[in-house]
């Protein structure tokens, strides 16, 4: 990850923020997902370099590069769908992911292993 990236800091460690997500906001934790998931089917060239790019994007308040744009989008509209949640709850989510992504993932191009993962979810 390039130094350009300004994720804020976590208030918990991700561990213990993943345990809460899963036990308090596993919707959130699915709707993000799924909305990952959905790109990588319907657009093969969507691999793990461009869920990474796509959620700091969204960490960021920003736009995405190219590679995550499908991303990026399904994740905009993933969470149009979910305005029930608070934005620091929606954003706990997407650093559990971002953490699970780096996880499971060297994040070359090409590689889905954190694709592959999340499928077993949705």
């Amino acid at each position: 990850m390039s130094s350009s990236f300004k994720i804020k800091p976590l208030k918990k460690p991700v561990g213990k923020l993943m345990r809460t997500m899963q036990r308090d906001h596993l919707g959130v934790l699915y709707a993000i997902e799924k909305a990952i998931v959905e790109a990588n089917r319907e657009h093969a060239d969507v691999d793990d370099s461009a869920v990474r790019a796509a959620v700091v994007a969204h960490l960021n308040d920003r736009d995405p590069d190219r590679c995550g744009e499908e991303v990026f989008n399904r994740l905009a509209a993933a969470r149009r769908n979910r305005s029930d949640v608070p934005d620091e709850v929606w954003r706990d989510g997407l650093r559990v992911v971002l953490d699970s992504v780096k996880n499971h993932s060297d994040c070359q191009p090409g590689e889905v292993g954190y694709v592959e993962f999340a499928r077993a979810f949705v």
